[in-house]
């Protein structure tokens, strides 16, 4: 095989990647995500402060989820403006929603 034509299918799988790998990240980007009521588990796609995540779906109870650093469960409450630590909610952590009625959250961007 050339060496010209071995470059240009690396370079052609590399692109390939990258667009994969694009829109795996961006997938919830903007699409709407449906909760039921009580426990969920969700995953995100973005960074942004649990406070922040509940003011954008009030009908989010609480948030929380396992960290094994600490070896334990933190915690969000949404109620009395918010209960407990406002943790950082980061992509590829499953955190376990909980909420009042059924609902559709959209993900957006926190400001």
């Amino acid at each position: 095989m050339k060496k010209e034509t071995l470059i240009a299918i690396m370079l052609l799988f590399f692109l390939f990647s990258v667009i994969i790998l694009d829109f795996g990240l961006a997938k919830n980007e903007g699409k709407k995500t449906d909760l039921k009521r009580g426990k969920n588990l969700l995953e995100i796609n973005q960074t942004m402060y649990v406070r922040d995540f509940v003011r954008m779906n009030p009908d989010i109870e609480t948030v929380s989820y396992f960290d094994e650093f600490l070896n334990k469960s933190i915690g969000y409450v949404n109620v009395f403006g918010g209960v407990g630590k406002n943790f950082l909610m980061t992509p590829g952590q499953v955190y376990e929603v909980n909420a009042k009625r059924n609902t559709t959250l959209l993900m957006t961007e926190a400001a």
